[in-house]
């Protein structure tokens, strides 16, 4: 006998039982019987305009079979057809056993337009247009000295001033908001008492005559003090009482301050109200703010492993850089200290990209795309790519328009010059929470000033530049090439 060891194989479809022989020879069969014959099914696939399917696929009895749907840009699946079995329509991929031939089809249909007005009870809603209750709160331990800008002053500045506008542009005139002004009211506690920034919401002091909190999206209250700082929130769990009932169940509720100062010898000015070009501090954080109101939950986070790519070994001492919240300084959702612009990821999960400004790809292999500046209309500004390894990145790229325009730091002309040549890359995790990857990794940097941790990761050059390639275990960016157009071409290889 051979050194090979003996096995049995159980056929699951005749329940017969074979002894093959330890050597080199051919299996014998009892002379009584004939070989299986396989069954197989033929599982017919076919999908209506508006997306693909899988192939037709013919599958042995007993095997459990997928068929995955893909909907088209702007498309949705709206049910499935056919003999194979029922199936709902909220999953895109369904699996089954078939018990014979069958038949299965995706029928798609078009997505309804987000800026499409929608018809109600005889009059117009735009779903797409926020409308926001601004709550002005004062407080009895305010100075009498401070002086704040007026109910009006504040509706106005952020109703007609450059706050709209950063909507307006980021949105591709999308979105926007309309504001009522209400108050100032007077809290019933000192500011420096309350226990935290929602303590805002809890007064009784809020009275409006013929208020109706349907009337309203999002709750916006604005306290002015001169005491303390202590950061701005957004929530829609809060409580808010106005003439004496909670309104706004579930619907979200900002707390933004206007802070002007605090005292030592003499009043000393420390205006939130002020320029910090090209918004406001206070328009900067009240846009941070209703961004989460508009279902954002999360941060623009930064995805960084020191002078190695992320999905490297981490290096000892990094932290929490390999998902660092508001780590992306180029973004108004993370530390916006070098721009402003929110990112295109966060822009598609608030639909305000149009079929035109997205390109989407899945399929293994190579492609070559472009890309153009973060707020242009008209073209392709979103590269998102999907991977059979479940990673998803968001491409976009930073000409550093003047939404992009920092000047704080001493560094700030040489940040945006390096970053202007090249595209950004953004990873997306479970949440959809993108990460601004480092393309040219660099040791963690100490910055100087007060408002970076030593440390942080050196985002201050991170595009991925013409000769560079970032090539991942999903996938791999190269061939990166700067157009005369104001757009970049480069190639995407997606792995299987």
């Amino acid at each position: 006998m051979s050194g090979k060891c003996c096995f049995f194989t159980i056929s699951v479809i005749y329940a017969m039982l074979f002894l093959y022989s330890c050597d080199d020879s051919s299996p014998t069969l009892p002379d009584t019987l004939s070989p299986p014959q396989r069954v197989t099914f033929l599982v017919s696939t076919s999908a209506s305009e508006g997306g693909l399917i899988t192939p037709n696929q013919t599958i042995q009895s007993g095997r459990l079979v997928s068929i995955v749907a893909t909907p088209d840009e702007a498309y949705q699946l709206k049910e499935w057809k056919g003999n194979c079995g029922s199936f709902s329509k909220d999953h895109l991929e369904v699996s089954f056993i078939p018990s014979g031939d069958c038949e299965i089809e995706a029928i798609f249909e078009k997505m309804k337009d987000p800026t499409t007005p929608i018809q109600t009870e005889g009059f117009t809603t735009d779903k797409n247009k926020t409308r926001i209750a601004l709550l002005v709160i004062d407080f009895p331990d305010t100075s009498s000295r401070a002086e704040f800008p007026t109910v009006s002053e504040i509706e106005k500045a952020l109703e007609e001033g450059v706050a709209l506008d950063f909507f307006k542009t980021n949105s591709y005139g999308r979105f926007e908001y309309e504001i009522s002004g209400f108050g100032p009211f007077n809290h019933e506690k000192n500011y420096v008492d309350l226990e935290d920034i929602g303590d805002v919401l809890n007064t009784q002091s809020i009275q409006i005559n013929g208020f109706k909190e349907d009337d309203f999206d999002v709750f916006a209250l604005i306290p002015r003090t001169d005491k303390k700082y202590d950061g701005a929130a957004a929530a829609p769990f809060w409580n808010l009482s106005v003439n004496g009932h909670l309104v706004g169940n579930k619907k979200w509720k900002l707390v933004n301050p206007l802070f002007i100062g605090d005292f030592s010898n003499a009043f000393v000015q420390k205006d939130f109200f002020v320029e910090s070009y090209p918004l406001t501090i206070f328009e900067r954080i009240f846009i941070h703010e209703l961004i989460h109101c508009l279902d954002i939950g999360t941060h623009a986070k930064s995805k960084t492993n020191g002078e190695y790519y992320h999905y490297q070994p981490e290096i000892p001492n990094n932290g929490e850089n390999l998902s660092l919240d508001y780590g992306n300084q180029f973004d108004i959702m993370g530390g916006n200290n070098y721009g402003y612009n929110l990112n295109v990821a966060f822009r598609d999960q608030l639909s305000w990209l149009s079929t035109t400004q997205k390109t989407t790809i899945m399929e293994v292999g190579r492609h070559s795309v472009t890309v153009y500046p973060i707020n242009d209309s008209e073209n392709v500004v979103a590269v998102t790519i999907k991977t059979p390894h479940g990673d998803r990145y968001y491409i976009e790229y930073r000409d550093f328009d003047f939404w992009d325009q920092r000047s704080h730091l001493t560094d700030s002309h040489s940040i945006m010059s390096n970053n202007s040549q090249g595209i950004m890359v953004n990873w997306l995790d479970s949440w959809g929470t993108p990460h601004l990857i480092d393309m040219s990794p660099s040791p963690n940097y100490t910055y100087q000033g007060d408002h970076f941790d030593i440390g942080s990761p050196d985002v201050r050059d991170v595009v991925l530049k013409p000769g560079m390639t970032y090539d991942s275990p999903s996938v791999k960016l190269s061939n990166v090439v700067a157009n005369t157009d104001k757009s970049y071409t480069f190639t995407v290889d997606v792995k299987p």
